[in-house]
């Protein structure tokens, strides 16, 4: 049994009515935005370039090609290497693409359920949206190392390196937990849909600009200087949010760091939103929570890992390059905000279809589109898979959004936040 919470004293209470206010009277201005975008753009940006230089990697250094074949990948020039010869340096650098997702998966899974928990409770959302912001500028700190001491460092040190502080720090599931958990509790319930509507647009609009620019500067600028951009952008998303933002939560007393480790980590308040989010109710709610979980886990999972994958398998298939694939990724965000208003308002708002119909329609044309993407003889194919797939998983994530806060709001979005 979850005990009960203290009640706040009237004055504290005063307090936070008062803070409340002023944040929700001016609740449509510009809060999360730019760092939102800041973020979203670099983190999609660098995410493109640092499969390259695993490639470069795997090709100088771990299997010692010489300079001309790894050179003529670089480039493109298929007659310079062999099919054989790219297939082993995408074999291993898709190993460690996979050992690094299974890490910035594995990792904040754990990490969101203590802070996350922790932040609920004292309604603080700054240290979930600035912590992945610090583990990204120490991933790209250890990216330039990497790369300064290129021959020296093998390929297993760049991928941790990239992995290891970005998970520690939360990750996405940390930092979009806390954004949406920011917006949501300082924006005025009438407000909420159109800031909600705004952050998601920004949120797509850095993803956009990010896919398309982040070839484009690998080809103009190199490793080092580029990671050194991104260092500088993630500072600048900072320094904003440090402005930007500001904390309902009050401190009532002094507290020992000590105290607060324990609170972070404290094992009775993680059961006690576990408990939360699987009880009992009404029209078998536990049954309904736990099968929306499982249609997210089916639909979020094969989607995740699909994005680390496709820029691997576009340079096998049809030799792109990270200017080619980040114009297909820039159209592949553009079909996903149309998914994301027009369809969306199509289907619910016009023909007034069920959820649960809309999702089931959505993973039948995902798995179409999949079929699209493994027998397309050409990349122009691969646009005709993406409209499927992006617009109907669109639909279908909203769905069980929706879905999940008609049983239970705060705690299940969070659930699905931390399955994600």
């Amino acid at each position: 049994m979850c005990e009960k919470e203290d009640v706040p004293s009237e004055k504290l209470l005063k307090k936070r009515t008062e803070i409340k206010n002023k944040r929700t009277n001016s609740s449509l201005g510009v809060t999360v935005e730019p760092t939102v975008f800041i973020v979203m753009f670099t983190s999609v940006m660098y995410q493109l370039v640092v499969q390259n230089l695993y490639l470069e990697k795997a090709c100088r250094v771990e299997l010692s090609y010489n300079q001309s074949i790894c050179d003529a990948m670089t480039n493109r020039i298929t007659s310079g290497y062999t099919k054989q010869q790219e297939e082993e340096v995408q074999k291993l650098a898709s190993q460690m693409v996979a050992l690094r997702t299974f890490i910035q998966g594995s990792i904040p899974f754990v990490v969101v359920i203590f802070a996350g928990s922790w932040s609920d409770r004292h309604n603080r959302r700054k240290p979930l949206i600035f912590l992945p912001i610090i583990g990204e500028i120490v991933c790209c700190v250890l990216l330039i190392l990497n790369t300064i001491f290129f021959y020296e460092l093998p390929l297993i040190y760049t991928t941790l390196g990239d992995s290891i502080p970005y998970a520690i720090a939360g990750g996405w599931s940390c930092f979009g937990n806390g954004i949406y958990s920011y917006v949501g509790s300082t924006t005025r319930d009438e407000d909420k849909t159109v800031k909600m509507g705004i952050v998601t647009a920004v949120h797509l609009s850095g993803a956009l600009l990010g896919s398309s620019a982040g070839g484009l500067f690998y080809k103009i600028f190199g490793f080092v200087p580029f990671f050194i951009m991104c260092i500088i952008l993630f500072v600048i998303a900072f320094i904003f949010g440090c402005f930007l933002l500001c904390d309902d939560g009050i401190k009532t007393n002094k507290v020992k760091p000590i105290e607060i480790i324990q609170d972070i980590f404290s094992i009775k308040n993680i059961l006690c939103t576990f408990q939360t989010a699987f009880k009992s109710g009404p029209n078998k709610r536990r049954y309904k929570v736990i099968a929306v979980i499982l249609v997210f886990l089916s639909v979020a999972g094969p989607f995740n890992g699909e994005l680390y994958m496709n820029y691997l398998y576009t340079r096998l298939r049809f030799s792109w390059d990270a200017v080619q694939y980040g114009t297909f990724t820039s159209i592949q965000v553009l079909i996903q905000v149309f998914g994301s208003v027009v369809s969306v308002l199509f289907f619910v708002k016009i023909l007034h279809w069920e959820d649960t119909f809309l999702g089931m329609i959505s993973i039948i044309g995902s798995s179409i589109s999949n079929f699209i993407f493994a027998f397309a003889p050409s990349g122009n194919y691969l646009y005709i898979g993406i409209v499927g797939l992006n617009i109907l998983f669109e639909i279908n994530r909203k769905k069980l959004l929706v879905v999940a806060g008609t049983i239970h709001r705060h705690s299940h979005i969070f659930m699905l936040r931390i399955i994600r």
